[in-house]
């Protein structure tokens, strides 16, 4: 008989037991997911825009060696029209940045797009959040949450992982203080 299914079985009981994974909303979860979906393509796209142009200035007319960050070893040679931006690209494989080959206008179009799906998103979930009342699971209201914020900065500290009831997820009811069937981290 192997351990391993049983080991499953024992997690899985003890998250069923302390953690009401019903409490999370699907928006919710709907929101998160786009969310990481949407991070995932800035950062890709991020890259390529980097690959592209892997030195940042601080203004237009900028001369050899005034960037303040570089992300190449290449030196800008001093003579006149003797390097252009374009020697400074760099060819990525479309499995890492997005769109790849060192496309960058394609690179920033990608980006822009997605920060605004990012920006509307975000719209969205505080939308929600805030009319379903789901922002009381966030809002402290006790000051019991330092002492709890201690024990837990203590626990990742000393790399402990925390048991599955240490997370209860707040209620509505229990943040104004109303009694509830499961513990809350603000008690």
């Amino acid at each position: 008989m192997s351990l391993l299914p049983l080991a499953a079985q024992t997690v899985n009981d003890v998250a069923q037991q302390c953690v009401d994974t019903e409490t999370f909303p699907l928006w919710l979860r709907v929101t998160h997911f786009i969310n990481f979906l949407l991070m995932g393509v800035l950062i890709r796209s991020g890259i390529e825009i980097i690959a592209s142009h892997p030195r940042f200035y601080f203004k237009d007319q900028c001369e050899p060696g005034s960037e303040w960050l570089r992300f190449t070893k290449d030196k800008v040679p001093l003579e006149e029209g003797a390097f252009t931006a374009r020697d400074d690209q760099r060819d990525l494989s479309p499995l890492l940045s997005l769109p790849g080959r060192a496309k960058i206008g394609l690179g920033r179009a990608w980006h822009g797009v997605a920060t605004s799906f990012w920006l509307l998103n975000g719209v969205i979930y505080v939308a929600l959040l805030a009319g379903t009342g789901a922002w009381h699971r966030l809002v402290p209201t006790t000051w019991r949450i330092l002492p709890d914020a201690w024990d837990s900065l203590l626990t990742y500290a000393h790399l402990r992982t925390p048991s599955l009831c240490d997370f209860t997820p707040t209620t509505a009811s229990s943040s104004w203080g109303t009694s509830s069937s499961s513990s809350s981290p603000l008690r």
